[in-house]
């Protein structure tokens, strides 16, 4: 491994630093959306720095303390304003660009090659698939969790360089522990860095394993430790709902069946990155023409890895820290929420495009470095165009229900979205498209039952009121949700029961009190209609209505 005695020019990180500031120029104005809404615009943590590392229960950034820490930060320099948040994120992409070309530079594997090692960096970099962990602002767990995994790498690499001192040597094994426990509370993806460093020292410096493990048998016992970091932060909270993990309701086996096919995929994303998408829903992949394609790809892959383990450590190298960095989000653990994502592949990436440029720079000499860098100016201008996708929720949500029509999530996300910028209609046959595609999504149905009604469509909203009620009965809300369109349509008989019901398992709602009288009075059972109506005008006394009723009742029975 060659040693970076010579200190190197900063111009090719300025360029790059120049093409992905360019890249990224229009993100600063992208809003919030998808989970960032929870976890800034609803997370009380991150509005004081003195429970920033608190993230509460229930959010994307529950047990990664340094992600709401981050927020945190963000939130004290300019709130809910989304200009900081992507600023923040494009410094880490920076950062990790940095610290991959610092590496780079290092590998025999390159001869030291500043030009190539610049080329790679740029094809990574600048690559479109990457938008989906810079852009989209809480996919910086990704970019921190990368941060920490390259920040341990380098730390060892200079570690180990034999013309450092003897001190200076064993100042940076320190700082790349205490970079991977820093790491550990980012993101869990960070489990692996211990193993990659040990496939690093490998590969690139004892050459093997044993002779690893004895040289630095203390290092790696104090890397294993900061396992221990992993573990205290996964175990606070509710690590996201259940949404993830072995406890998620998901078989594991369905789970790493489609990984077979999803990770031939986003290898075919780095050599066509379209579409892109941003969120490919929880479906799972069943079709078994993929998955037998995946299965003989992923199969290959690793044979191949295994073959060149000897002959060929470094693409060996390259191979296994590629199934390495996507292993614990592509495998056997589910993620229930998504069962694909663009985001995992965002630092592993780094080795493909790596083995090509390296495999193109021995094919066609230096020619092969001026190609690959007009190659990343050339993805570049994906980014550009990629970015304009996440110019608005709507923009965003519709580019993704287009690419993936089966996702509900997409449809009903474009509805919420399209609803909150007064476009019920278009609203409308988003929410519609959401219940065809996942008919047990209960928050579609009963948005898109809500517009029904006020389009004045009561009898279409009454079918879908009736599902949601079937698959709830013994919720109040449900039960009142049926009887609203049967008074719209005139059938108060029918109504009667429902909103009994709907007061006996809830009868602190003012509403429902006085829906419930109106039915009562048009059924002729006035005294009935008039507890009703006090009711309501006692839970409400700023409505009138329930109080006029009330009125006009009493001078009836009167008279």
């Amino acid at each position: 491994m060659p040693s970076d005695s010579r200190p190197p020019s900063p111009l090719p990180l300025l360029l790059l630093a120049a093409g992905v500031i360019a890249a990224y120029a229009t993100t600063f104005a992208v809003p919030f959306v998808f989970d960032d809404l929870a976890a800034v615009t609803r997370n009380p943590s991150i509005e004081h720095l003195a429970t920033a590392f608190f993230p509460p229960d229930g959010l994307s950034v529950t047990g990664r303390p340094l992600v709401n820490a981050s927020l945190a930060l963000n939130f004290a320099l300019s709130g809910t304003a989304v200009w900081s948040y992507h600023a923040f994120n494009l410094g880490l992409h920076l950062g990790c660009a940095a610290l991959l070309y610092t590496l780079l530079r290092r590998l025999s594997a390159l001869g030291g090659d500043a030009g190539l090692a610049a080329a790679i960096t740029a094809l990574w970099a600048l690559h479109p698939l990457q938008t989906a962990a810079v852009t989209y602002v809480m996919q910086r767990s990704e970019l921190l969790v990368s941060v920490g995994l390259l920040g341990t790498l380098v730390a060892f690499a200079r570690a180990t360089d034999p013309q450092r001192p003897a001190a200076a040597r064993h100042r940076w094994l320190a700082v790349s522990v205490l970079v991977c426990a820093a790491g550990m509370a980012a993101k869990e993806v960070m489990v692996v860095a211990p193993l990659l460093v040990l496939f690093y020292d490998r590969t690139f410096v004892a050459g093997r394993l044993g002779a690893a493990w004895r040289l630095r048998r203390g290092y790696y016992l104090a890397l294993a430790g900061t396992w221990g970091v992993l573990a205290a932060v996964t175990l606070t909270g509710d690590n996201r709902g259940a949404s993830a993990g072995l406890a998620a309701a998901m078989a594991p086996t369905d789970y790493a069946l489609t990984q077979l096919a999803a990770i031939p995929h986003y290898l075919r994303l780095m050599l066509w990155p379209s579409p892109l998408v941003f969120d490919y829903g929880n479906a799972l992949i069943t079709d078994p023409v993929r998955l037998g394609v995946g299965a003989a790809l992923v199969a290959g892959l690793l044979l191949g890895i295994a073959v060149t383990w000897r002959r060929r450590p470094t693409v060996a190298f390259a191979g296994a820290a590629f199934f390495l960095l996507l292993a614990p989000s592509s495998s056997v653990v589910p993620i229930a929420t998504q069962t694909l994502a663009e985001h995992r592949v965002y630092l592993a990436l780094a080795a493909p495009l790596a083995v090509v440029a390296v495999g193109t720079r021995r094919w066609l000499g230096a020619r092969g470095t001026g190609i690959i860098l007009l190659l990343a100016i050339a993805l570049g201008a994906g980014t550009l165009l990629r970015n304009r996708d996440y110019a608005s929720v709507a923009t965003l949500w519709r580019d993704t229900a287009e690419k993936v029509p089966a996702n509900a999530r997409a449809h009903y996300n474009l509805g919420l979205s399209l609803g909150s910028t007064g476009d019920p209609t278009g609203a409308l046959a988003a929410f519609t498209s959401a219940v065809a595609h996942e008919p047990t999504h209960r928050e579609a149905r009963s948005r898109l039952a809500e517009l029904l009604l006020q389009a004045g469509r009561p009898a279409e909203a009454l079918v879908h009121q009736r599902a949601l009620l079937a698959t709830a009965p013994s919720s109040a809300f449900a039960h009142y949700s049926v009887a609203v369109p049967l008074l719209m349509l005139g059938r108060s008989a029918e109504a009667l029961p429902l909103l009994q019901e709907a007061v006996r398992l809830d009868p602190n709602r003012a509403e429902v009190r006085f829906n419930f009288g109106r039915a009562l009075t048009e059924a002729g059972r006035f005294e009935e209609a008039l507890i009703q109506f006090d009711a309501a005008a006692q839970l409400d006394p700023a409505d009138p209505a329930a109080r006029n009723s009330a009125e006009r009742i009493r001078a009836y029975l009167r008279r």
